[in-house]
């Protein structure tokens, strides 16, 4: 008998060992898709508070000693540009305030804090 051709142990293996590669690599691309859905949303909060600053830093009169905008003012007037939040993907609520803080000294900071973080 000179049977060439695989057993079906062998056949079972090769299968086994590419559902476990499939396996892995779904899991690495999942986690690649969460990691950058998490830089969009820090970068976005970032420009935000920087959109912020320059805002407070052109219109300092509205803000002596400390204020609070919304990103609708920060949209309206050009500062940010989407309509879109990165962090959640819905468009932006134009009521959520960004929190203006200034020092003695005139040095500004802007804060962030998005609606789901108050609510949790």
């Amino acid at each position: 008998m000179n049977n060439k051709g695989f057993t079906l142990i062998e056949i079972l293996v090769v299968i086994a060992l590419v559902a476990a590669l499939g396996v892995l690599v779904t899991i690495n691309i999942s986690s690649m898709l969460n990691s950058e859905d998490n830089d969009k949303c820090h970068n976005f909060v970032k420009e935000v508070e920087e959109a912020a600053c320059v805002y407070v830093g052109l219109n300092q009169s509205k803000c002596l000693g400390g204020c609070t905008i919304t990103l609708g003012d920060l949209i309206s007037d050009g500062f940010i540009g989407t309509e879109i939040n990165s962090c959640t993907n819905k468009e932006i609520d134009k009521n959520e305030e960004v929190k203006v803080t200034i020092s003695g000294d005139g040095e500004k900071k802007c804060t962030y804090i998005r609606g789901e973080e108050n609510e949790g």
